[in-house]
């Protein structure tokens, strides 16, 4: 990270602080971001994994028989 048009008695009288703190509320909500789209893509998987498995059941419910020859 580069500073510049600033001098050391601006951060030392409170931008440094400012800074620290506006980066760490950055910090904070990028993780909160990554946090909830974590969820977002684990209930997907989930809800993608029934899916799946529902339609494994019914196709294993399906089967291809002849009809009986009459006569």
């Amino acid at each position: 990270m580069e500073i510049k048009n600033t001098n050391l008695e601006q951060l030392e009288d409170g931008l440094a602080t400012f800074l620290a703190d506006h980066l760490a509320s950055i910090t904070a909500n990028i993780q909160m971001e990554r946090l909830a789209q974590q969820s977002r893509l684990a209930s997907a998987a989930e809800a993608e994994g029934s899916r799946a498995d529902a339609v494994g059941a019914k196709a294993a419910r399906i089967t291809f028989t002849r009809t009986p020859a009459t006569s």
